[in-house]
């Protein structure tokens, strides 16, 4: 083989490469979005924790993600609940989820509960 057949992308492989990183950007996007929903506080936690679009995610950034949160806050919480910070959200079980979301809400101010409900 000469070095410029190694150098050159087959000729099928090119717009499996472009459906590839249109996938990518898409799940980036949407990733974007679900934290821009709970910076806004246009959702919930509990329902961002089961929102297919979090999947990717680790629970760490989904909870900075959150408006008022922050790496301190969300790594006492996690704790709290026995959960690893680079765990993704696709991984998590039923019961690790349900613990994070009240952990998470016991951690809120009393008259600023935002986890649980969603803001008009």
């Amino acid at each position: 083989m000469s070095d410029d057949t190694l150098n050159r992308p087959s000729v099928g492989s090119t717009p499996q490469r472009l459906g590839a990183l249109e996938r990518a950007n898409s799940v980036r996007a949407e990733m974007g979005q679900i934290k821009r929903e709970l910076a806004r506080c246009q959702t919930c936690l509990g329902d961002a924790l089961r929102d297919p679009r979090s999947a990717s995610l680790t629970i760490h950034e989904l909870l900075i993600a959150q408006w008022r949160w922050g790496p301190i806050k969300a790594r006492q919480t996690l704790r709290a609940a026995g959960v690893r910070e680079n765990l993704r959200v696709r991984n998590l079980t039923d019961h690790q989820r349900a613990v994070i979301e009240a952990c998470a809400r016991a951690s809120q101010p009393r008259r600023n509960r935002l986890v649980g409900r969603k803001v008009p």
